[in-house]
């Protein structure tokens, strides 16, 4: 007669149903498209739980989600280049300007020396020096410079034609060199003011880009804490509801061995789940195998 206790009946079931597991995952394994499909699997699984969830720390291979979250940042670091760039150019473009209308003003201060005495050449040449004193200030003309225009000026005023006409020709390409200067100074600070909006605009789509990305992220989180709960929820309440049929199901192979009246069986095997009558059909089989070897070993 088996006498094993219910918990030992119990384990024993269990270990069956486990070999039996095992030599079917053994079989499956032997398929080149089941261990294909394995790994694929197992490949999804890991890019979705480590992927997913890796966003804010670069581009990875693995982490799908990471390939384009850089796109905004780079959008915006080339469009602050850019800023830079076009500012640089129209602060070049500025102080080639201010350094026209610099030499403009010291030929003017020149010319005012040869002004008859009045308020007016007075003022002029006032208000020169306060101009030339803060160009001066910024950026100084040089001796050569100073002379060379002086030079100049002393040309357009000379009473011979000819070293009028030449100074005079010096002079017109000086200021269609300004007219120049001023045209290429008005279009580097449109292109510096249109490249300030786009770095505003790059700006702008990277905050919200981090905003999406945040809020990403707190759901993800937020998933993966669900989801652990959910296997450890799952887990606990398969153990307990395994304990419990293992259990049952001791319980009534215990019985029907023990020789209790069938109607005490047939009480309990009403109550059981399907799982449980299978676990006491089992037990009866074992228990009945285990008597017909016992009789035959004592015959």
């Amino acid at each position: 007669m088996n006498t094993l206790p219910p918990l030992s009946q119990a384990g024993l079931h269990a270990g069956c149903a486990f070999r039996h597991l095992g030599k079917a995952t053994a079989a499956l394994w032997q398929s080149r498209e089941a261990r294909l499909f394995v790994i694929i699997a197992a490949l999804g699984v890991f890019l979705c739980l480590t992927g997913c969830a890796s966003t804010g720390h670069g581009v990875r291979l693995w982490a799908p989600a990471t390939w384009f979250s850089h796109a905004p940042a780079a959008a915006a670091d080339k469009a602050h280049a850019e800023q830079t760039k076009a500012d640089a150019v129209a602060d070049s473009a500025a102080d080639k300007a201010t350094r026209a209308a610099h030499v403009e003003i010291a030929k003017a201060d020149f010319a005012s020396i040869s002004l008859p005495p009045s308020r007016a050449t007075d003022l002029v040449r006032r208000f020169n020096a306060n101009g030339l004193g803060l160009l001066d200030q910024v950026e100084p003309l040089t001796a050569a410079e100073a002379s060379e225009l002086r030079t100049l000026v002393s040309s357009l005023l000379s009473q011979n034609a000819e070293t009028v006409a030449t100074a005079e020709k010096k002079q017109a390409e000086a200021e269609n060199e300004s007219s120049c200067l001023s045209r290429e100074l008005a279009s580097a600070r449109a292109d510096a003011t249109a490249a300030s909006q786009r770095a505003d605009n790059a700006d702008a789509k990277l905050r919200a880009a981090f905003d999406r990305e945040n809020a990403l992220a707190n759901d993800l989180r937020a998933q993966h804490a669900r989801f652990w709960i959910a296997v450890a929820a799952f887990v606990i309440v398969s153990a307990f509801a395994l304990y419990a049929k293992l259990a049952l199901g001791g319980v009534g192979a215990a019985l029907h061995t023990a020789g209790a009246p069938a109607a005490v069986v047939q009480a309990l095997d009403s109550n059981l789940s399907t799982f449980g009558q299978w676990l006491v059909k089992s037990g009866r089989i074992a228990a009945a195998k285990a008597e017909a070897s016992l009789k035959a070993k004592a015959g």
